[in-house]
């Protein structure tokens, strides 16, 4: 994805693609400007590789086996998988050798990585941690929308680069909705001339657009 490349490339990693830049994808036609060229001697990371699709995968496999150069691929099976078709890596990971990290170091508190790798796991009893330290909430509709609202408000306004998610479009309308009400009250947002978006909403100047194509 762009974001994993993103985060190589701030790394000091020298080269990053995303998969459609490295494979030659045009919009609708797969491969079409010829996969990135590489020598022999040349090292793929295929970093992330649970939401590479089966198509993608593929492709960089036939494409390095040309090339005579050398792939290897990282990421976690048990994530966020591929919008596409996916499964490559949860297939290539019961198929072939791998070598698994069992220590989770991406958190502040101590508790927190024990707990992340039992849920990773499947094992229920670890949500008792989560709740035990706070970060499990819970009630109505309209109690979780308004304080997920205002808590990624406190986040935004303090300057934090903070993601609210939602599973359905409705909802992801709603909490929308609730956020740029809030920030019109409050003057962040210029109250004059709108642009218009689907279902009738309107972006006002100053608030952020995330806008992606799935097809």
């Amino acid at each position: 994805t762009s974001a994993a490349k993103n985060v190589l490339l701030e790394a000091g990693i020298p080269v990053a693609e995303n998969l459609a830049q490295f494979l030659g994808h045009l919009p609708g036609q797969r491969e079409a400007r010829g996969a990135t060229a590489l020598g022999p001697d040349a090292l793929v990371i295929l970093d992330e590789a649970s939401t590479a699709s089966m198509p993608d995968l593929a492709a960089v496999v036939r494409h390095i086996t040309r090339s005579g150069a050398k792939l290897i691929i990282t990421g976690d099976h048990a994530q966020l998988g591929a919008v596409e078709s996916g499964g490559g890596m949860a297939m290539l990971a019961r198929k072939l050798r791998h070598a698994q990290l069992t220590e989770a170091v991406r958190f502040r508190a101590g508790w927190e990585g024990s707990a992340s790798l039992a849920i990773r796991a499947g094992e229920v009893s670890a949500l008792a941690d989560y709740d035990a330290h706070g970060r499990l909430h819970g009630g109505s509709y309209e109690e979780m929308a308004e304080q997920a609202a205002r808590d990624y408000l406190a986040e935004y306004l303090a300057g934090t680069d903070v993601i609210l998610t939602a599973f359905e479009h409705g909802e992801c309308y709603d909490l929308s909705r609730r956020i740029q009400g809030y920030l019109l009250d409050w003057g962040q947002l210029a109250p004059g001339s709108t642009a218009g978006l689907r279902n009738s909403a309107r972006a006002y100047a100053g608030d952020l657009i995330v806008a992606r194509q799935n097809d």
